[in-house]
Protein backbone atom coordinates (compact mmCIF):
# COMPACT_ATOMS: atom_id res chain seq x y z
CA UNK A 1 0.00 0.00 0.00
CA UNK A 2 1.51 3.25 -0.75
CA UNK A 3 1.94 6.46 1.65
CA UNK A 4 -0.24 9.48 1.43
CA UNK A 5 1.58 12.68 1.56
CA UNK A 6 2.30 13.75 5.09
CA UNK A 7 0.55 16.55 4.44
CA UNK A 8 -3.40 15.31 4.10
CA UNK A 9 -4.49 15.79 7.16
CA UNK A 10 -7.23 13.32 8.94
CA UNK A 11 -10.19 15.51 7.96
CA UNK A 12 -9.19 16.15 4.29
CA UNK A 13 -9.04 12.07 4.32
CA UNK A 14 -12.94 12.90 5.73
CA UNK A 15 -13.75 15.35 3.31
CA UNK A 16 -12.68 13.39 0.44
CA UNK A 17 -14.60 10.62 1.64
CA UNK A 18 -18.06 12.88 1.09
CA UNK A 19 -18.33 11.42 -2.61
CA UNK A 20 -17.36 8.13 -1.57
CA UNK A 21 -20.58 7.82 0.99
CA UNK A 22 -23.22 9.97 -1.52
CA UNK A 23 -23.79 8.25 -5.12
CA UNK A 24 -22.72 11.24 -7.69
CA UNK A 25 -24.69 12.79 -10.33
CA UNK A 26 -24.11 10.66 -13.54
CA UNK A 27 -25.53 11.01 -17.21
CA UNK A 28 -27.92 8.30 -16.82
CA UNK A 29 -27.78 7.79 -21.22
CA UNK A 30 -24.27 6.99 -20.74
CA UNK A 31 -23.24 4.88 -17.17
CA UNK A 32 -19.72 4.96 -17.94
CA UNK A 33 -19.65 7.83 -15.38
CA UNK A 34 -21.96 6.60 -13.08
CA UNK A 35 -20.23 5.29 -10.09
CA UNK A 36 -21.76 1.74 -8.33
CA UNK A 37 -23.83 1.63 -5.36
CA UNK A 38 -23.21 -0.62 -3.00
CA UNK A 39 -24.70 -1.67 0.54
CA UNK A 40 -22.47 -3.63 2.87
CA UNK A 41 -24.00 -5.15 5.85
CA UNK A 42 -22.03 -5.71 9.03
CA UNK A 43 -21.65 -8.59 11.39
CA UNK A 44 -19.33 -10.13 14.49
CA UNK A 45 -20.28 -13.69 15.50
CA UNK A 46 -18.12 -13.63 18.46
CA UNK A 47 -17.38 -17.63 20.10
CA UNK A 48 -21.14 -18.11 18.96
CA UNK A 49 -23.57 -18.30 15.96
CA UNK A 50 -25.80 -15.24 16.97
CA UNK A 51 -24.68 -11.80 15.20
CA UNK A 52 -23.38 -9.31 18.10
CA UNK A 53 -22.00 -6.93 16.12
CA UNK A 54 -24.66 -3.89 17.88
CA UNK A 55 -23.12 -5.09 21.30
CA UNK A 56 -19.99 -4.99 20.66
CA UNK A 57 -19.32 -2.14 17.97
CA UNK A 58 -20.01 1.97 18.83
CA UNK A 59 -18.13 3.10 15.70
CA UNK A 60 -16.44 2.28 12.38
CA UNK A 61 -13.74 4.27 10.53
CA UNK A 62 -13.55 3.07 6.92
CA UNK A 63 -10.31 3.06 4.41
CA UNK A 64 -10.96 2.50 0.75
CA UNK A 65 -7.79 1.18 -1.57
CA UNK A 66 -7.59 0.56 -5.16
CA UNK A 67 -6.82 -2.90 -7.00
CA UNK A 68 -3.33 -1.29 -7.21
CA UNK A 69 -3.23 -1.10 -3.94
CA UNK A 70 -3.49 2.92 -3.64
CA UNK A 71 -5.30 4.81 -1.14
CA UNK A 72 -8.43 6.63 -2.18
CA UNK A 73 -10.39 7.54 0.78
CA UNK A 74 -11.40 6.91 3.94
CA UNK A 75 -14.00 8.61 7.25
CA UNK A 76 -15.39 7.78 10.44
CA UNK A 77 -18.91 6.09 10.80
CA UNK A 78 -20.52 7.05 13.68
CA UNK A 79 -22.90 5.16 16.07
CA UNK A 80 -26.02 6.75 14.67
CA UNK A 81 -25.84 5.93 11.00
CA UNK A 82 -25.00 2.10 12.55
CA UNK A 83 -27.95 2.42 14.47
CA UNK A 84 -29.89 3.39 10.99
CA UNK A 85 -28.04 0.88 8.95
CA UNK A 86 -26.17 -1.70 10.84
CA UNK A 87 -23.55 -1.57 7.99
CA UNK A 88 -23.10 1.41 5.12
CA UNK A 89 -23.61 2.31 1.64
CA UNK A 90 -21.21 3.96 -0.29
CA UNK A 91 -20.70 4.30 -4.18
CA UNK A 92 -17.39 3.55 -5.72
CA UNK A 93 -16.40 3.59 -9.83
CA UNK A 94 -16.48 0.15 -11.46
CA UNK A 95 -13.47 -1.92 -10.97
CA UNK A 96 -11.96 -3.62 -8.29
CA UNK A 97 -11.41 -2.71 -4.55
CA UNK A 98 -10.34 -3.39 -1.07
CA UNK A 99 -12.39 -1.81 1.86
CA UNK A 100 -10.81 -2.07 5.51
CA UNK A 101 -13.00 -1.34 8.60
CA UNK A 102 -11.97 -1.00 11.64
CA UNK A 103 -14.47 -1.36 15.01
CA UNK A 104 -14.39 1.20 17.73
CA UNK A 105 -11.28 2.95 16.65
CA UNK A 106 -11.74 6.37 18.40
CA UNK A 107 -9.64 8.32 21.49
CA UNK A 108 -7.99 5.16 22.90
CA UNK A 109 -6.45 4.14 19.73
CA UNK A 110 -4.62 6.41 16.66
CA UNK A 111 -4.96 6.18 12.87
CA UNK A 112 -2.11 8.05 11.34
CA UNK A 113 -3.96 9.01 7.43
CA UNK A 114 -0.41 10.12 6.34
CA UNK A 115 0.61 6.35 7.42
CA UNK A 116 -1.56 4.00 7.18
CA UNK A 117 0.63 0.89 7.10
CA UNK A 118 1.47 2.29 10.70
CA UNK A 119 -1.97 1.24 12.13
CA UNK A 120 -3.22 1.27 15.05
CA UNK A 121 -2.20 2.09 18.58
CA UNK A 122 -2.18 3.81 21.73
CA UNK A 123 -1.60 8.04 22.06
CA UNK A 124 0.60 6.70 25.00
CA UNK A 125 3.10 4.49 23.01
CA UNK A 126 3.38 6.57 20.69
CA UNK A 127 4.44 9.64 22.51
CA UNK A 128 6.57 6.87 24.50
CA UNK A 129 4.65 6.19 27.83
CA UNK A 130 3.74 3.20 29.00
CA UNK A 131 0.13 2.43 27.90
CA UNK A 132 -2.64 0.87 30.49
CA UNK A 133 -4.97 -1.01 27.66
CA UNK A 134 -5.99 -0.55 24.29
CA UNK A 135 -9.52 0.01 22.63
CA UNK A 136 -12.14 -3.29 22.12
CA UNK A 137 -10.96 -3.09 18.35
CA UNK A 138 -13.00 -5.14 15.89
CA UNK A 139 -11.61 -5.78 11.94
CA UNK A 140 -12.99 -6.31 9.14
CA UNK A 141 -12.26 -6.17 5.20
CA UNK A 142 -14.05 -7.01 2.18
CA UNK A 143 -13.38 -7.07 -1.66
CA UNK A 144 -15.25 -5.77 -4.21
CA UNK A 145 -15.35 -6.36 -8.05
CA UNK A 146 -17.57 -3.70 -9.28
CA UNK A 147 -19.53 -4.16 -12.68
CA UNK A 148 -20.61 -0.93 -14.42
CA UNK A 149 -24.09 -1.50 -13.65
CA UNK A 150 -26.89 0.94 -12.00
CA UNK A 151 -27.97 -2.14 -9.60
CA UNK A 152 -27.06 -1.85 -5.93
CA UNK A 153 -24.76 -4.19 -4.99
CA UNK A 154 -24.80 -5.83 -1.98
CA UNK A 155 -22.29 -7.91 0.40
CA UNK A 156 -21.42 -8.43 3.84
CA UNK A 157 -18.21 -7.61 5.91
CA UNK A 158 -17.94 -10.19 8.58
CA UNK A 159 -15.88 -8.86 11.89
CA UNK A 160 -12.87 -10.82 14.05
CA UNK A 161 -11.44 -9.36 17.42
CA UNK A 162 -8.28 -7.36 17.41
CA UNK A 163 -8.35 -7.92 20.95
CA UNK A 164 -7.24 -10.28 24.06
CA UNK A 165 -8.97 -9.19 27.63
CA UNK A 166 -6.61 -10.09 30.56
CA UNK A 167 -7.60 -9.97 34.23
CA UNK A 168 -5.41 -10.87 37.08
CA UNK A 169 -5.85 -10.59 40.23
CA UNK A 170 -3.37 -10.68 43.18
CA UNK A 171 -3.47 -12.00 46.41
CA UNK A 172 -1.66 -11.89 49.43
CA UNK A 173 0.25 -8.79 48.34
CA UNK A 174 -1.21 -6.66 51.35
CA UNK A 175 1.32 -6.06 54.52
CA UNK A 176 4.45 -4.90 52.09
CA UNK A 177 6.52 -2.84 52.72
CA UNK A 178 7.07 0.87 54.54
CA UNK A 179 4.51 3.42 53.79
CA UNK A 180 6.24 6.23 54.72
CA UNK A 181 8.63 5.46 51.93
CA UNK A 182 6.51 5.38 49.11
CA UNK A 183 7.47 7.50 46.00
CA UNK A 184 5.20 10.55 45.09
CA UNK A 185 5.17 9.06 41.37
CA UNK A 186 3.05 5.76 43.25
CA UNK A 187 0.22 8.05 44.97
CA UNK A 188 -2.00 6.95 42.40
CA UNK A 189 -1.09 3.21 42.55
CA UNK A 190 -3.76 1.45 44.89
CA UNK A 191 -1.98 -1.10 47.01
CA UNK A 192 1.35 -1.63 47.89
CA UNK A 193 2.53 -3.45 44.32
CA UNK A 194 2.32 -2.36 40.90
CA UNK A 195 2.06 -4.46 37.96
CA UNK A 196 3.40 -4.82 34.34
CA UNK A 197 2.40 -6.69 31.39
CA UNK A 198 6.13 -5.87 29.51
CA UNK A 199 7.08 -7.33 25.96
CA UNK A 200 3.90 -7.16 24.31
CA UNK A 201 3.18 -6.08 20.77
CA UNK A 202 2.71 -2.69 20.86
CA UNK A 203 0.12 -1.80 18.05
CA UNK A 204 -2.19 -3.94 15.72
CA UNK A 205 -1.25 -4.48 11.88
CA UNK A 206 -3.84 -2.99 9.02
CA UNK A 207 -4.93 -6.47 8.40
CA UNK A 208 -5.26 -6.87 12.33
CA UNK A 209 -1.54 -8.73 12.88
CA UNK A 210 0.32 -8.16 15.72
CA UNK A 211 3.40 -5.64 15.65
CA UNK A 212 6.58 -6.42 15.57
CA UNK A 213 7.60 -3.61 17.61
CA UNK A 214 6.76 -3.93 21.54
CA UNK A 215 5.83 -1.93 24.45
CA UNK A 216 5.21 -2.79 28.20
CA UNK A 217 0.97 -1.57 29.54
CA UNK A 218 1.05 -0.62 33.23
CA UNK A 219 -2.48 -1.33 33.39
CA UNK A 220 -4.25 0.16 36.73
CA UNK A 221 -5.65 -2.05 40.24
CA UNK A 222 -8.36 -2.31 42.15
CA UNK A 223 -8.92 -3.38 45.86
CA UNK A 224 -11.47 -5.82 45.97
CA UNK A 225 -13.20 -4.82 49.64
CA UNK A 226 -14.57 -8.51 50.37
CA UNK A 227 -11.22 -10.28 49.91
CA UNK A 228 -8.22 -7.31 50.20
CA UNK A 229 -6.95 -8.64 46.92
CA UNK A 230 -6.37 -6.52 44.31
CA UNK A 231 -7.46 -7.00 40.76
CA UNK A 232 -7.22 -5.71 37.49
CA UNK A 233 -8.66 -6.23 33.84
CA UNK A 234 -7.45 -5.05 30.45
CA UNK A 235 -6.76 -5.38 27.19
CA UNK A 236 -4.16 -6.22 24.15
CA UNK A 237 -3.37 -6.56 21.19
CA UNK A 238 -4.06 -10.15 20.34
CA UNK A 239 -0.98 -12.58 20.21
CA UNK A 240 -0.08 -15.97 20.07
CA UNK A 241 0.17 -18.47 22.91
CA UNK A 242 3.56 -18.59 22.12
CA UNK A 243 4.61 -14.85 21.72
CA UNK A 244 2.59 -13.34 24.83
CA UNK A 245 5.20 -10.78 26.86
CA UNK A 246 5.68 -11.18 30.16
CA UNK A 247 3.79 -10.70 33.73
CA UNK A 248 5.72 -8.52 36.25
CA UNK A 249 4.59 -7.45 39.67
CA UNK A 250 6.99 -4.93 42.03
CA UNK A 251 7.16 -3.52 45.33
CA UNK A 252 5.76 0.20 45.55
CA UNK A 253 8.13 1.43 48.32
CA UNK A 254 10.96 0.20 46.85
CA UNK A 255 10.61 -0.68 43.17
CA UNK A 256 12.36 -3.91 43.76
CA UNK A 257 10.57 -6.39 40.91
CA UNK A 258 9.33 -8.94 42.96
CA UNK A 259 8.09 -11.42 40.81
CA UNK A 260 8.29 -11.92 36.41
CA UNK A 261 6.96 -15.27 34.50
CA UNK A 262 6.30 -15.18 30.88
CA UNK A 263 2.99 -15.83 30.22
CA UNK A 264 3.33 -18.08 27.78
CA UNK A 265 4.58 -20.36 30.06
CA UNK A 266 1.79 -19.85 32.60
CA UNK A 267 -1.09 -20.49 29.41
CA UNK A 268 0.82 -23.83 28.65
CA UNK A 269 1.04 -24.72 32.49
CA UNK A 270 -2.66 -23.84 33.11
CA UNK A 271 -3.97 -25.22 29.25
CA UNK A 272 -5.46 -22.41 28.45
CA UNK A 273 -5.46 -21.28 24.33
CA UNK A 274 -6.40 -18.19 23.26
CA UNK A 275 -6.03 -18.70 19.65
CA UNK A 276 -9.35 -20.29 18.13
CA UNK A 277 -11.41 -17.78 20.76
CA UNK A 278 -12.79 -14.80 19.02
CA UNK A 279 -13.77 -13.03 22.93
CA UNK A 280 -10.21 -14.78 24.10
CA UNK A 281 -10.10 -13.61 28.00
CA UNK A 282 -7.58 -15.08 30.00
CA UNK A 283 -8.72 -15.05 33.52
CA UNK A 284 -5.33 -15.27 36.41
CA UNK A 285 -5.24 -15.39 40.03
CA UNK A 286 -1.48 -14.61 41.56
CA UNK A 287 -0.99 -15.86 44.86
CA UNK A 288 1.69 -15.02 47.65
CA UNK A 289 2.24 -17.19 50.36
CA UNK A 290 4.43 -15.69 52.96
CA UNK A 291 6.70 -17.82 54.72
CA UNK A 292 9.45 -17.66 57.62
CA UNK A 293 12.18 -15.48 58.08
CA UNK A 294 10.40 -13.13 55.72
CA UNK A 295 10.99 -15.44 52.82
CA UNK A 296 7.68 -16.02 50.52
CA UNK A 297 6.53 -17.73 47.65
CA UNK A 298 3.93 -16.53 44.79
CA UNK A 299 2.52 -19.13 42.27
CA UNK A 300 -0.31 -18.77 39.47
CA UNK A 301 -3.45 -21.18 39.93
CA UNK A 302 -6.78 -21.15 37.59
CA UNK A 303 -9.18 -18.53 37.94
CA UNK A 304 -11.93 -21.05 38.87
CA UNK A 305 -9.59 -22.33 41.85
CA UNK A 306 -11.40 -22.38 45.47
CA UNK A 307 -9.48 -21.72 48.77
CA UNK A 308 -6.37 -19.88 47.43
CA UNK A 309 -6.21 -16.99 49.84
CA UNK A 310 -3.14 -17.43 51.84
CA UNK A 311 -2.80 -18.13 55.71
CA UNK A 312 0.26 -16.75 57.35
CA UNK A 313 1.97 -19.64 59.44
Amino acid sequence: MSHLPVNISRLAVILCLAGLLLAGGCIRENIDDCPVSVELTFLYYGNGITDIFPDKVDSVSMWAYRADGSFYSGSMIPARALDTLQGVRVALPPGDWKLVFWGNDGEGSHVDPALLEQMLSTPEHRSGAQPETIERLFHGTVDLSLPLTLRLQRDTVEYTSAHTAMTVEFIGFDGLGDPEIVPASAAVDTGEIFFRHSDMHASVGWDNTPSDTRTTYRPSLERVDSTGSLITTYLVPRFADSDCGSLDIYRIDTGEKMWSRSLASILSELEIVTEDEEEAHVRLKIVRTPGGAGASSIKVVPWHAQDVYPVIP
